[in-house]
């Protein structure tokens, strides 16, 4: 499946980020693939994050607009449980899902990786 961005495959942040951060990365972008083959991503309000290991104040989440598929560990999104968004995301942070996000793992320590999505057969009106 060709990407909607350019260069997408070019734009490595491997050996610019901790070996541990590049890790994390992959280990969401492996997990965003894998939740779009089995179609937990129905709309646009799904998120899965994971708290970096090396800076447990910090997480790694994918961003708005991003198609799963198309999840790479250099085009995720790092920010601080905080709300500081790190870099020049490709694809905005969604502040709410950031929000949910940074809450749970602020208070949860124990909780490493959280995948948050809304499939039809869960949305009650």
């Amino acid at each position: 499946m060709d990407s909607i961005i350019p260069d997408l495959e070019h734009r490595s942040l491997k050996g610019d980020v901790s070996a541990p951060e590049w890790r994390t990365r992959v280990e969401v972008a492996a997990g965003l693939r894998l939740a779009h083959h089995f179609g937990w991503n129905d709309g646009i309000n799904n998120h899965i994050s994971a708290r970096l290991p090396d800076s447990p104040a910090q997480l790694i989440i994918n961003g708005r607009g991003l198609g799963w598929h198309e999840a790479t560990a250099s085009n995720l999104n790092k920010a601080g449980l905080d709300g500081q968004i790190f870099g020049s995301p490709l694809f905005p942070v969604s502040r709410a899902g950031l929000n949910f996000h940074a809450a749970v793992l602020a208070a949860k320590p124990g909780i490493n990786c959280i995948v948050h999505v809304h499939p039809p057969e869960g949305i009650v009106i």
